[in-house]
């Protein structure tokens, strides 16, 4: 059902995401907490596409 590029490309937004959050509050935990949603929120995308 999951292809390998759709759970990397979801890795690589989530890393863009814990990058440009440690640029702009500068604490591990919470840039971590926003690539995680962000990981999490395109996998739910993906899943939602994918049921339709």
């Amino acid at each position: 059902m999951f292809k390998l590029t759709t759970i990397l490309g979801a890795l690589i937004m989530g890393l863009a995401g814990y990058l440009f959050g440690y640029k702009f509050t500068a604490s591990k935990s919470k840039s971590l907490a926003i690539g995680f949603f962000v990981f999490l929120i395109l996998v739910g995308i993906k899943l939602f596409i994918a049921a339709n």
